[in-house]
C-alpha cells in the first residue's frame, strides 16, 4: 500500500509533539507564516507558552491547513520520512530467520513506548559526546557533521521495536538509532516541553 503526504497530513499533525513545531518555526522564511507561528507558540514577552495545551495544538494544526508554506514544508517533511523509508533492494534479501529490512508505515497512534530497555525516555534531551560524521548507506562521509554537545530530542516508540529509538534533531529531522545511542549521545538531565514530566 502507498500513501501520498496528503493522505498522512491530519494524522501525522496529530501525533507531532511542540518540539516539531518549534522546529517548522524554525525552518520558516521570515514572512507571514512564522510570524503566525512565533504568536502561537511565544507569548509577546518571547517566552515560550505552555504547549501542551489543546488550544494550542488545534491553533498549530488550523495554521498548517491555512498556509500553504507552512503545509508545503510540513508534506515535504512526511514526504522525506516516506522516502526515507522505501526499501526496494532485493539484492539484500535475507536469510531465513534474519531481518527482512522492509520498512512499514507505523502510525502515530502506535508510537507509545515511552521506556527504552537502554534506560532513556521519550522526551529526554541527549547531546553528542563528540562531532558526529555523517556517512551515507556505503559507509562514505556525506560531509555533513553534528558537532559534538548538539541535542536531540528521544521520541516515543514502537513498543513492537523497542530497541530501535526514535529521534528528533533541532533541525526537525527524525532520526533511528540503535541501542548503543548512549555510546555516541549522553543524557543532559533535561527534558523537552511537550513530554510527561
Amino acid at each position: 500500500m502507498s500513501y501520498e503526504p496528503e493522505d498522512l497530513l491530519l494524522p501525522y499533525l496529530e501525533g507531532t509533539y511542540p518540539v516539531q513545531w518549534a522546529a517548522w518555526w524554525g525552518r520558516l522564511p521570515d514572512g507571514k507564516a512564522k510570524l503566525q507561528l512565533s504568536s502561537i507558540l511565544f507569548d509577546e514577552d518571547e517566552s515560550l507558552r505552555d504547549l501542551t495545551d489543546p488550544t494550542i495544538r488545534r491553533q498549530v494544526v488550523e495554521l498548517v491547513f491555512d498556509d500553504s508554506s507552512l503545509r508545503d514544508l510540513v508534506l515535504s517533511e512526511i514526504a522525506s520520512a516516506l522516502t526515507d523509508q522505501s526499501c526496494d533492494d532485493d539484492a539484500n534479501d535475507p536469510g531465513p530467520g534474519e531481518d527482512s529490512g522492509e520498512w512499514k508505515l507505523v502510525s502515530s497512534d502506535q508510537m507509545k513506548l515511552e521506556h527504552y530497555p537502554c534506560g532513556i525516555r521519550a522526551g529526554d534531551i541527549l547531546q553528542l559526546r563528540a562531532d558526529l560524521h555523517i556517512q551515507d548507506h556505503n559507509g562514505q562521509p556525506t560531509g555533513t557533521v553534528y558537532p559534538a554537545g548538539e541535542e536531540i530530542v528521544v521520541l516515543f516508540g514502537n513498543p513492537d521495536e523497542p530497541d530501535v529509538i526514535w529521534l528528533r534533531h533541532t533541525n526537525g529531522e527524525l532520526h533511528t538509532w540503535g541501542e548503543t545511542i548512549l555510546d555516541t549521545l549522553e543524557p543532559t538531565g533535561r527534558r523537552a516541553p511537550g513530554f510527561p514530566a
